[in-house]
């Protein structure tokens, strides 16, 4: 996996399990980020924009940053600023109320 595109809601519980979801899924360290800083959280449109950010990470090899992010508070290759990167496959990850969750997986054919 080169990128995950978190949920990302900047909500302690939910930022920390997923943290700790993705550092046990991918102990090496891929690139993250969420979108959220940028667009808020769109409620039920949410998935779709992170899939949209996914497709176009891929489609341009540019990684989306975290707008707003000011200090780390896991030790995630978290994307601060976009960058160049070489995408091909994506994760998006998407939780909604009463656990209502879904992961997406994205490659390049």
């Amino acid at each position: 996996m080169h990128y995950v595109h978190a949920h990302g809601t900047a909500t302690q519980l939910n930022d920390r399990h997923e943290a700790n979801l993705i550092e046990q899924i991918f102990p090496h360290k891929v690139a993250v980020s969420s979108t959220k800083g940028a667009t808020g959280h769109a409620l039920g449109a949410s998935g779709a924009l992170g899939a949209a950010f996914c497709l176009m990470a891929i489609e341009h090899q540019i990684l989306p940053p975290c707008v707003g992010l000011n200090e780390a508070e896991f030790d995630l290759d978290l994307v601060r600023y976009s960058r160049e990167s070489q995408v091909e496959n994506v994760l998006c990850l998407s939780f909604g109320f009463g656990g209502q969750n879904a992961a997406l997986v994205l490659s390049r054919v």
